[in-house]
């Protein structure tokens, strides 16, 4: 299932006026040639959005590509290229008449939804459908609107178009590493350290053990059941690289993308952003600045 749609279109129509039907022509022409070439059927169109359902993800995302693709090489009225937004998920929509329905449908619209324009974004059915000759970016685990647990995101890299984009427009974002494998054994510490970490009388809680015990993986197993408990986020610092204290705020402030103040010491800034947020931090290795950490 693919959903598209335009992002900031609002914006473009009144820059544009009369002149935005060429750019609504033109995109949906684009789209649909895609759509065609790639054995997708189109379910429907509402605005400036689609809606196409295809027999193999494979299909589905080849069919991002070269919609992406002939986008960003057209020539548009008044030079204002559209920013299309893509959410791509594989599963088993319930068939309703001529349409479609049913949580996957909704899963592949609310993915669609938390895309910046010219992104494309995959869940882990479609990533795990694909060959592994399709360039992804994982993007962790993000919670959605309307979907009760969180969801592991992919973005799909194509060549020659843009690759950075902003944190996701999601419920709320996360940067954990998705571990290859699942967790084996420490069910009693994780038990422990989930409620503690529920509990509303504790702020910190701490892993320790020798080294290579497995610290940052059981960490990282808690912080991921957490995930949708934190409104503002779920992020891994890594601090083994960091040598001092002011490279310590400095990583903080980028990971939780808080931005430096003329004229104000970033932990300062850096304290009362995190403070206002709902948000839980993984602080990985640190016991080489244990007074920096205090």
């Amino acid at each position: 299932m693919l959903f598209t749609d335009i992002a900031e279109s609002t914006r473009q129509l009144e820059r544009l006026g009369d002149r935005f039907v060429e750019l609504i022509g033109q995109h949906d022409r684009l789209v649909r040639e895609a759509i065609a070439a790639h054995g997708g059927r189109e379910v429907h169109t509402a605005g400036d959005s689609f809606f196409a359902v295809f027999g193999h993800a494979e299909d589905a995302v080849r069919c991002a590509e070269q919609a992406q693709l002939a986008l960003a090489g057209a020539e548009w009225p008044g030079e204002e290229r559209p920013r299309v937004r893509m959410g791509i998920h594989t599963g088993a929509p319930v068939v309703h008449g001529s349409d479609f329905a049913g949580m996957d449908v909704h899963r592949a619209a609310r993915v669609m939804q938390v895309a910046h324009g010219g992104q494309v974004l995959l869940t882990e059915p479609t990533r795990e459908a694909l060959g592994m000759s399709t360039e992804v970016r994982d993007l962790g685990y993000h919670r959605l609107k309307d979907l009760s647990g969180p969801e592991r995101l992919f973005q799909l890299l194509m060549p020659g178009l843009q690759t950075d984009f902003p944190p996701l427009r999601s419920l709320n974002r996360s940067n954990l590493p998705a571990p290859a494998t699942r967790l084996v054994g420490r069910r009693e510490e994780f038990e422990t350290a989930r409620a503690l970490l529920s509990s509303s009388e504790v702020r910190l809680v701490t892993l320790t053990g020798p080294g290579g015990v497995g610290k940052t993986r059981l960490a990282i197993e808690v912080a991921t059941d957490a995930i949708s408990r934190y409104r503002d986020g779920v992020w891994i610092v890594p601090l083994a690289p960091i040598g001092d204290r002011a490279l310590m705020v400095s990583e903080l402030a980028r990971v939780v993308d808080v931005a430096e103040v003329a004229g104000e010491p970033l932990e300062r800034t850096l304290t009362a952003a995190v403070s206002e947020r709902e948000l839980l931090l993984v602080l990985d290795n640190f016991e080489h600045l244990l007074d920096p950490c205090r």
